[in-house]
């Protein structure tokens, strides 16, 4: 009997703590449940800050490093640099020391948050890698290595890559339907659904002015897709 009451016992517990697990996940933990996505949720809720060394600069300071960098990149890229060039280069460094600007630290402090936004950019979210989601876009063919196997990139506006810079690529999801489908010129709207996997690819696209180059922070590999009314 107090094996019984014992057993009963446990079971009540784990029930219990069943219960209050069931209340603390989202609706959308549910095994085998399909999320479905807004673009916002492909991004980070935090991201790096790095300070903008340029933020509280002058503009003339920041047109003279501007000049100063030119030349330098130039001739690093083995351009010619003529002796004027170099004097010249050498003056503005020198009128910004005179201002109390270093220019290298300033320039390696410029390399920190580049670098800083590109990371922001390409960071995704990973609890949603191995989630069943369904996401609203636009699709864009992508240049495939199997033709036989066409792909494409979701994006989350019409236009997106033409005439502006792209969207950074947490905002780009790499496309692989596991069936043919017939879509119609640039920017289909379509509804894609299946496993979200974060993974950074890059691929050719044609847009109206041109080919480019997309790089995605996600990717959905035998994806169900269907065409949807814009």
């Amino acid at each position: 009997m107090k094996f019984f009451a014992s057993r009963c016992a446990a079971a009540v517990v784990q029930s219990g703590l069943a219960a209050l697990l069931a209340l603390a996940l989202p609706a959308h933990a549910a095994e085998g449940a399909v999320q479905a996505l807004a673009w916002d949720d492909l991004r980070p809720a935090s991201v790096e800050e790095v300070a903008d060394p340029f933020a509280q600069m002058p503009d003339e300071q920041v047109e003279m490093l501007r000049v100063f960098v030119r030349s330098r990149v130039l001739e690093a890229r083995g351009f010619p640099m003529t002796d004027d060039a170099r004097r010249t280069r050498e003056d503005l460094a020198g009128k910004l020391a005179a201002q109390g600007v270093d220019v290298d630290a300033v320039l390696a402090k410029r390399d920190a948050v580049i670098a800083a936004r590109r990371r922001a950019a390409e960071a995704g979210v990973p609890a949603l890698d191995g989630r069943k989601v369904e996401l609203a876009g636009y699709l864009l063919p992508v240049a495939a290595l199997d033709p036989r196997r066409p792909e494409y990139v979701l994006v989350p506006a019409p236009g997106a890559c033409s005439h502006a810079l792209p969207p950074p690529p947490n905002q780009i999801v790499r496309v692989r339907p596991s069936k043919p489908i017939a879509i119609a010129g640039f920017y289909a709207p379509a509804t894609v659904a299946g496993t979200m996997r974060q993974r950074l690819e890059s691929g050719s696209v044609n847009v109206l002015d041109g080919e480019r180059v997309l790089a995605s922070a996600y990717a959905i590999d035998d994806a169900d897709v269907v065409p949807r009314d814009r």
